[in-house]
């Protein structure tokens, strides 16, 4: 349950914007949420994006509960959690919102 704040700062929000909107998070967590499982997938799916600031975002989306790792043998797989699929759900209106609204 949010804290009651009369003056709008939620701090749940906030810690959820701070991890969504750290540089290339956003769109590894979007890769992960439309197929892309593996390493080379993700990186493939997110131009520019370092080997290292992949494994950096990728720990850091695993910390927080929202993206699981799962290694069979030598094979490594980045899938939404439950809290992830829920989170996903709720950034759907954003990126509608986004491409509505930005010329790029």
């Amino acid at each position: 349950m949010a804290p009651d704040n009369p003056g709008g700062y939620c701090p749940y929000f906030h810690q959820t914007i701070e991890l969504i909107g750290r540089r290339w998070t956003g769109a590894i967590f979007f890769a992960v949420n439309n197929g892309k499982s593996h390493f080379g997938e993700i990186k493939e799916a997110v131009p520019g994006l370092s080997d290292r600031m992949l494994c950096e975002r990728l720990a850091e989306l695993g910390d927080a509960g929202v993206v699981d790792r799962v290694v069979e043998g030598r094979s490594v797989t980045y899938l939404s959690s439950a809290k992830g699929e829920a989170l996903y759900g709720a950034l759907e209106g954003l990126h509608h919102w986004a491409t509505d609204w930005w010329d790029l």
